[in-house]
């Protein structure tokens, strides 16, 4: 059977039609002189679609032995109709610097509406590719393990909504609505690597094992379960973004909320003297900056798009790929042991621990916005709180019957 599967977006005059019909709904006829500020700024495409994905994968696997075996899986996706979200009454393009606001406004869909109305159109796109490996012992002699690990790439041009599923920065995921081109990148949930490993293992001690089945000493030492799961994964990716209408897109509305990304004017992990600006019209200040020992990015080497007037942000989403998020590392382990009291009544004893080596994870940057307001803020970029938990012991009693 052969399927053709045919998808088309108008990303421009077909935006602007959806939106516009929106004005014969309200009650009251919008103002048209001076732009009207709803109190709802959210909304959606009338004709949103569900969104539909394609999946493959091809697996090889090798027996090593009757209970163990590795494979290696390449894993793939393609998904569609998936949320395009952005501001959708700011101008389609940006404008020089001292553009009049009437020319700005004729780029825009509803110049008589305030430009920061969020708009949704199920238009975008993802793909995933990875390398899925893996060793695996079924249960035999008392031991079961799995080793596994993922090389993997997740992209897209949204992940969702804001600083929620597009993560840390995620407001300037979407810069220009109309060009989902400059919103490509890492999705917000891709994790390049990720290691685990996880093994069940039952002491050869107690009733019905080889050593200590019987007597005294098989009441103390005997039917434990040990248990634990390692993981280490990269971080996830973040964006930097920048306040204020950088690239002249709200004309004459009010507000528009921040929308922008910055422009790099060196390699931030290139040691050496931070270069002068090369546009002197900027009147950013790029020497207030400093990176700190938990930084992620030396911000003195970041310049926000203010100084570049009437440019989108040419630093790629979620800033860049050699510098996600700080790595994750966990470890949990447990002991069960198992009381019969009866036939069928038995007590289980269970000690857990986790995060049992009481790994510090450093969480995301708190403030990812580099400027504040025409000066590179010092404490962009670096990390200051933790994720995840502390140590954590706890013992418990389990009736089974």
């Amino acid at each position: 059977m052969l399927v053709l599967l045919m998808v088309s977006a108008d990303f421009t005059g077909g935006t602007q039609k959806l939106i516009t019909d929106l004005q014969g709904h309200f009650p009251t006829p919008l103002p048209t002189t001076k732009p009207w500020r709803p109190n709802n700024t959210f909304g959606d495409d009338p004709k949103y679609k569900d969104g539909y994905s394609e999946q493959w994968n091809f697996e090889a696997q090798r027996e090593l032995s009757a209970s163990t075996m590795v494979s290696a899986a390449y894993v793939g996706s393609k998904d569609g109709r998936l949320p395009h979200t952005g501001l959708a009454n700011a101008a389609r393009q940006a404008s020089p610097s001292g553009t009049a606001t009437s020319v700005i406004d004729a780029l825009r869909a509803m110049p008589w509406v305030n430009a920061n109305i969020t708009y949704s159109r199920s238009i975008g796109l993802s793909h995933y590719n990875a390398l899925q490996t893996r060793m695996q012992r079924r249960f035999t002699n008392d031991l079961s393990s799995l080793v596994s690990y993922t090389w993997s790439k997740s992209t897209d041009v949204s992940s969702g909504y804001f600083n929620v599923e597009n993560g840390t920065g995620g407001g300037s995921t979407v810069q220009n609505f109309y060009d989902p081109n400059t919103a490509r990148g890492l999705s917000s949930y891709d994790i390049a690597h990720f290691f685990s490993w996880a093994t069940v293992y039952d002491l050869s001690f107690g009733r019905g094992k080889g050593w200590l089945s019987s007597g005294p000493a098989s009441w103390f030492l005997g039917n434990w379960q040990a248990n634990y799961i390692f993981q280490i994964r990269s971080g996830q990716p973040y964006s930097l973004q920048v306040t204020g209408d950088v690239a002249n897109l709200k004309g004459s509305a009010p507000n528009i909320g921040n929308y922008a990304r910055p422009n790099i004017i060196a390699d931030p992990f290139k040691a050496g003297p931070v270069p002068s600006n090369p546009d002197p019209g900027c009147a950013t200040t790029v020497s207030n900056g400093g990176k700190a020992a938990n930084a992620v990015h030396n911000t003195t080497k970041l310049v926000q798009s203010l100084c570049v007037l009437g440019a989108i942000g040419l630093v790629r989403r979620f800033g860049s790929e050699r510098v996600p998020l700080p790595h994750f590392t966990n470890m949990d382990f447990s002991l069960f042991k198992t009381l019969r009291v009866r036939e069928s009544v038995s007590l289980q004893m269970r000690f857990e621990a986790f995060n049992v080596f009481n790994v510090q994870n450093w969480s995301g940057p708190s403030n990812v916005t580099i400027n504040s307001g025409t000066l590179i803020s010092k404490t962009a970029g670096q990390i200051t709180g933790l994720q995840g938990n502390p140590r954590q012991l706890q013992f418990g009693l389990r009736l089974m019957f």
